[in-house]
């Protein structure tokens, strides 16, 4: 089963208000457990749980707490829809991320953790600490990030943070790969004082400080222009053994990882394996509770490292390094270049054109492709590509090697833009394009397999309920994996005079069996030009319900321009 990552997650929230505390539920499936009114009296919706006196005097509570009477329920079920987890790095079940809001008095910023676990154990009687990430919630209100693309880029401040990332920076598949180094994870290390001329100059992803920097680095991570773009989307602060305050807030888009330094050499293991979690596509919390693991079982550091260290995030945020998304992007961008480099078929172009096609035009169009070769060449090497995030090598290496590749064709392909530049400027030549050309509508299905990867379906392929799977809409030309059958008219024809640049094109997606994903996704707007080559609109859907045959329908496309 793939992993989804938007569907599993809990929020509890501790409530206080003077007489009765009690613990409020929300889930990620929408289930939320909140009392009507005040709480006074018996209620068996929200029956009262006992605390350890240890728990009382750290959270300085009342001795009783009131919970939603089926949180045992809420909680085992969350576990049971997790999937598995394969591979050679796979030392664990997945975790459920729970995530805890701040405390609501001021001895929460003080609190030692970790408390969370603590008071789990006690008011969860399935409670697993190998099934479950405890994080403290880093914000109420989350917002989603761009995508993260590659490289990722990892930022030492002083001298410690530099030499904790010295083991993962000396492995030999890091070492071997100039592809790997440039495209894949970049090293920097600046001295604190030019902290915040370095967040300025590159969006760094992750950023290693100490206590003694980390005013510098939040300072810096508030103030930078654009701050969706240039914010760095996790901070790894290393403290003093083993006792820490909690922020009360961090910026938005941003996690911070809390961790005491017994010794370099432990703490370099420990945000090696934490890395490594990243680097095999996992969320924030799971690569912490692989870290956790590999540090006890391999008993590789002192016990308090793997008690002590906190993920402070949100359900967003937590998702903000996943290489999935990296290869999704790079499968959407190597897509958009192979339809812009699309040369077609020139001959039977300039025989549908005939007498309107003169001798200039056509050396002019044939020379504009020239680069389609090398572009070609680049992406089929690109798309050869075996990935797979259970190993480093397998996952992170090809990624770069692809990454590298898209960057030649790219450029390829940029000079094939430049030169249509040129061919674009004569409205002669613009208009015999926009009265011959054939672009058709196209549309495909990609299903997401376990390793998070969306790969293209063919027409007989078999649905699986509850699975993802994303539709790809573009005007061009046909693309792989495409699941229309027959001729398609052109479109053009069907599109009127207008005396703009192109036509925004209204896309419907009638859902039936096939719920959307996403605000955008049942009714977007794509961009075709008057005589470019191609638009492409995407958009995520999930196979629901016991169905024999599940379907969708997308309209026509209905021209939406005011000059129209």
């Amino acid at each position: 089963m793939a992993f989804d990552k938007t569907d599993r997650w809990v929020i509890l929230r501790l409530r206080n208000d003077g007489e009765v505390a009690w613990l409020e539920y929300a889930d990620s499936r929408g289930r939320q457990r909140r009392p009507h009114g005040e709480l006074r009296g018996d209620d068996p919706d929200w029956p009262q749980r006992v605390l350890s006196r240890p728990l009382l005097d750290t959270l300085e509570m009342r001795p009783g707490i009131r919970v939603p009477a089926d949180l045992d329920q809420l909680l085992d079920e969350a576990i049971a829809t997790l999937p598995e987890r394969y591979g050679p790095h796979a030392n664990g079940p997945v975790p459920l991320p729970i995530f805890f809001a701040p405390l609501p008095t001021a001895v929460g910023l003080w609190v030692r953790p970790p408390w969370e676990e603590h008071m789990l154990n006690e008011l969860w009687p399935g409670f697993d600490g190998n099934r479950v990430e405890a994080v403290r919630l880093a914000r109420q209100r989350w917002t989603q990030r761009p995508r993260f693309r590659l490289p990722l880029r990892l930022l030492a401040i002083g001298p410690l943070a530099d030499a904790v990332l010295a083991n993962l920076r000396d492995k030999d598949w890091y070492q071997s790969s100039a592809e790997t180094q440039q495209f894949g994870l970049q090293f920097k290390t600046v001295p604190v004082e030019e902290v915040v001329a370095a967040l300025r100059a590159t969006p760094y992803d992750v950023v290693v400080c100490e206590d003694s920097s980390a005013a510098e680095v939040w300072y810096a991570a508030g103030r930078l222009p654009q701050p969706a773009l240039s914010r760095p989307r996790l901070v790894i602060q290393l403290s003093k053994p083993y006792f820490f305050p909690e922020r009360s807030s961090l910026p938005a888009g941003l996690s911070l990882l809390r961790l005491p330094v017994p010794a370099i050499d432990q703490i370099a293991q420990f945000i090696k394996d934490f890395v490594y979690g990243i680097i095999h596509d996992y969320p924030l919390h799971e690569a912490l509770k692989a870290a956790k693991r590999d540090a006890v079982q391999k008993h590789i550091s002192d016990p308090r490292l793997p008690y002590e260290a906190r993920l402070i995030a949100d359900p967003a945020s937590n998702n903000n390094l996943r290489l999935s998304e990296a290869l999704a992007g790079l499968q959407e961008e190597t897509f958009t270049i192979s339809q812009t480099a699309a040369r077609g078929d020139l001959p039977v172009f300039f025989s549908r054109m005939g007498a309107d096609a003169p001798p200039q035009m056509r050396i002019q169009l044939i020379n504009a492709f020239a680069p389609h070769e090398a572009v070609k060449k680049s992406l089929d090497e690109t798309n050869s590509l075996k990935f797979s995030f259970l190993r480093e090598d397998q996952g992170l290496v090809p990624l770069a090697n692809a990454e590298a590749a898209k960057a030649q064709a790219k450029a390829s392909a940029d000079s094939i833009k430049a030169a249509l530049g040129d061919f674009f400027n004569n409205p002669d030549y613009v208009e015999a394009m926009r009265k011959y050309q054939e672009r058709r509508v196209d549309v495909a299905l990609e299903a997401l397999n376990e390793m998070s990867v969306y790969l293209p379906v063919v027409p007989d392929y078999t649905l699986k309920q509850g699975e993802r799977y994303r539709l790809r809409v573009h005007i061009g030309q046909r693309a792989d994996g495409s699941l229309v059958v027959g001729d398609v008219p052109p479109l053009d024809p069907l599109l009127p005079e207008t005396e703009a640049r192109g036509y925004n094109l209204e896309v419907a997606v009638f859902e039936k069996d096939l719920p959307c994903l996403g605000r955008a996704c049942s009714r977007s707007t794509c961009r075709c030009s008057a005589a470019r080559r191609r638009s492409t609109l995407i958009c995520a859907l999930r196979a629901a319900g016991r169905l024999s045959c599940a379907s969708a329908f997308i309209t026509r496309t209905t021209c939406c321009n005011r000059s129209c």
